[in-house]
């Protein structure tokens, strides 16, 4: 028993030894997010559990000042990630791509939420049009039907044009995908700074 009561008591140390340390990591649904210092790395695909996730992380970690986004091929959930993507906007939190990112369909929205949107070179950007559960597309609604009006909104607030989702709806099908050149990444706002060479 007492081998057992040590054992449990280690345990426990370690757990509060990982909530103490800011550098741990997060993993719940479909995506892993890491702080490491003042930055938080996002991995994987967006959820429903990804709002509360950062929510948390957040408070427990004020010092993050950049989001970095890696592999991130979209979401399962269009609107919690909006409402993740003003999280990190209302928090002034800058958004990141590395050379080796590659973000595509909704982690785009994630991105754009960044107050600065920073990639260096080789980072990869993809769009196409959504579809829902019933298989409407996006591209075949008129352009006045409220169906369109969550995302114009968010893009409004974010700083990213309003022209890319325009542009997205009409780049690819949904299922294929638009990787965006460098000149429409600076045409429609999705990226303020490029970095690195």
């Amino acid at each position: 028993m007492r081998f057992l009561a040590i054992i449990i008591a280690a345990l426990a140390l370690a757990t509060m030894a990982a909530e103490a340390d800011p550098n741990y990591e997060k993993v719940r649904g479909q995506i892993e997010l890491r702080v490491n210092g003042d930055k938080l790395y996002f991995n994987g695909s967006l959820d429903s559990y990804t709002t509360s996730q950062l929510k948390e992380i957040l408070e427990e970690n004020p010092q993050i000042k950049t989001a970095v986004l890696l592999e991130m091929p979209g979401t399962d959930d269009v609107d919690a990630t909006l409402e993740t993507g003003m999280l990190l906007n209302r928090a002034g939190i800058k958004t990141y791509l590395t050379r080796n990112s590659s973000i595509a369909s909704g982690a785009v929205d994630l991105f754009c939420a960044g107050v600065e949107r920073e990639a260096e070179p080789g980072a990869r950007i993809g769009i196409h049009t959504w579809y829902d559960d019933e298989g409407t597309e996006g591209r075949n609604l008129d352009t006045d039907d409220p169906e369109h009006d969550a995302q114009l909104k968010y893009l409004s607030k974010t700083g990213c044009s309003t022209n890319l989702y325009w542009f997205s709806l009409r780049a690819a099908a949904p299922n294929s995908m638009h990787w965006m050149t460098k000149k429409e990444m600076e045409d429609y706002s999705v990226v303020t700074k490029f970095v690195g060479k």
